[in-house]
């Protein structure tokens, strides 16, 4: 099956002095495929509230995943593992999943960025619009301050049930401060606002990672958008990282 590329490009990056050229063929650092656990956790709400709150039982990635809205009271269902991180809602329910790694999580590393492009996400399928948000977190600023360094995009439900890729810049070197060499910590963040219709919204991610390519030219939707906002759940975890450093 044909999969789709979406290159997302974020304000920031169209302040810098463009994109950083990018080989078709790309070298990749996954930080999840969701392999892990084998069987999937999964954990389920009825009405508006916290879904999952905490470190996925088998692995080093703590989640938060919330309804802001469900007027139906219908089953929102979170699921992690076995290949994929994904969940299920009613059509009308407002939703937000957050998934931390390294100072985020409940692991430490130190990576160097500065070979990456780009942000890459897979997606299996998404049947409903998405802010997708990313922040990286670094103990230790080149600049006064400068901790952390995010961008964004919206998608809408373009692909269905087919399998597409979002592509969302790192912008390296575009934040003056910003230790890109020593990243400490990756968040990422995919909310969902309903699909508005009488079908159930769901989506499914198989890979979140780092890539120095692009999609082979001609293959990708370009879309012009700016940068999400993080919500608070985010900002906690930032005081808490910058307090544990």
């Amino acid at each position: 099956m044909h999969r789709a590329s979406v290159l997302a490009i974020g304000a920031a990056a169209i302040a810098a002095a463009g994109l950083p050229a990018a080989p078709a063929s790309a070298s990749s650092f996954v930080f999840d495929n969701f392999a892990t656990p084998a069987s999937a956790f999964t954990a389920s709400l009825v009405g508006p509230g916290i879904i999952f709150q905490g470190q996925v039982p088998g692995t080093q990635t703590t989640v938060n995943a919330d309804t802001a809205n469900n007027p139906a009271n219908a089953v929102s269902t979170l699921s992690y593992g076995a290949g994929a991180l994904s969940l299920t809602s009613s059509p009308q329910n407002a939703s937000r999943v957050e998934a931390g790694y390294g100072a985020f999580g409940s692991s430490s590393f130190h990576l160097d960025a500065t070979p990456y492009n780009y942000y890459k996400i897979s997606f299996n399928q998404a049947n409903v619009d998405l802010n997708l948000n990313t922040v990286m977190f670094s103990a230790t600023p080149t600049g006064p301050n400068i901790y952390y360094t995010g961008n964004g995009t919206n998608i809408g439900p373009i692909h269905g049930s087919n399998p597409f890729d979002v592509y969302i810049p790192i912008g390296t070197g575009t934040v003056p401060g910003f230790n890109y060499a020593d990243v400490n910590g990756i968040v990422f963040v995919i909310q969902s606002f309903g699909t508005g219709g009488a079908a159930e919204s769901s989506w499914a991610i198989t890979n979140f990672s780092l890539t120095s390519g692009t999609p082979e030219p001609g293959t990708w939707a370009l879309m012009l958008l700016g940068v999400g906002a993080v919500g608070g759940a985010v900002r906690s975890r930032r005081r808490a990282a910058v307090a544990a450093s």
